[in-house]
């Protein structure tokens, strides 16, 4: 009897899960009963592209698109957007049985006309914005270059003061296109020509051992011999040298590298 019971459960459950695949293959059976012109323009007639195609339209006279069923196990096909010239202006993932678009992106870049129009506009803003004037006295006598970045809708401005050059970012209120420039707001700001960790200790260990070498004593040490060091930051601008020869270690030098002197010479 068990038996039985066993074998007419495991019927059952066979049969429920043919059930579901033959939903599941039904389901994704339907998305292949579009068209791609069809699953274009449910994007493209979308809130979320309608306006910024329209932009591009405006701007350089079409857009380009092309489509593909992924054929994944939640029916969903995938849209990319271009301008004629190969420009990539975004993509979205969509289910068209259901019309919902699931994730997309955006890349609007800027025209040179909407350029000039900014230009001025986030150069009265950044000539008085407080954190821009605690870095400079007076931004407004520099060269200032801008571009709008498409991704994450905000406007990247370098602004060319020499070795105190800055990169600064400006977001505009529901800024999700180049030509909307109300209430500018700064959103970051970069120093662009700071060296990344391994430059700059590779910088300051020759600092270091150049300051050591020139020292007499540590010349003498080691005059008519071949050596190699190792450096060592102590604390803040005090670094330790250590000259070997040989594997030997022969003397060390602690530098301070503000007033670029030697402070100790010890030797074993």
């Amino acid at each position: 009897m068990k038996k039985n019971l066993l074998f007419g459960f495991a019927i059952i459950m066979a049969f429920v899960a043919g059930s579901l695949f033959s939903s599941r293959q039904t389901s994704l059976d339907a998305q292949t009963n579009f068209t791609d012109d069809e699953v274009i323009n449910i994007v493209a007639t979308s809130s979320q592209f309608s306006s910024a195609l329209a932009d591009v339209e405006a701007h350089v006279g079409s857009w380009n698109a092309v489509t593909f069923n992924t054929k994944n196990a939640y029916g969903i096909w995938r849209v990319y957007f271009s301008t004629p010239e190969g420009d990539e202006v975004g993509w979205a993932d969509l289910n068209p049985q259901n019309g919902k678009i699931y994730s997309w992106d955006l890349y609007i870049p800027a025209t040179d006309a909407q350029k000039e129009v900014a230009m001025p506009i986030i150069k009265d803003f950044l000539n008085g914005e407080p954190a821009i004037l605690e870095l400079l006295d007076n931004p407004a006598q520099y060269e200032m270059y801008i571009d709008y970045d498409g991704w994450n809708n905000h406007w990247g401005v370098y602004i060319g003061a020499g070795e105190y050059a800055l990169w600064v970012t400006v977001q505009f209120d529901g800024g999700a296109l180049p030509n909307i420039l109300e209430n500018p707001e700064l959103t970051g700001v970069y120093f662009p020509d700071l060296p990344d960790y391994d430059q700059w200790l590779q910088d300051t260990q020759a600092q270091a051992v150049n300051i050591a070498f020139a020292n007499a004593d540590i010349g003498a040490a080691l005059r008519g011999n071949t050596w190699t060091t190792q450096s060592e930051r102590i604390e803040g601008d005090i670094w330790s040298v250590a000259f070997f020869v040989d594997d030997t270690l022969v003397v060390t030098a602690t530098v301070d590298l503000i007033s670029k002197a030697v402070i100790e010479v010890v030797t074993p």
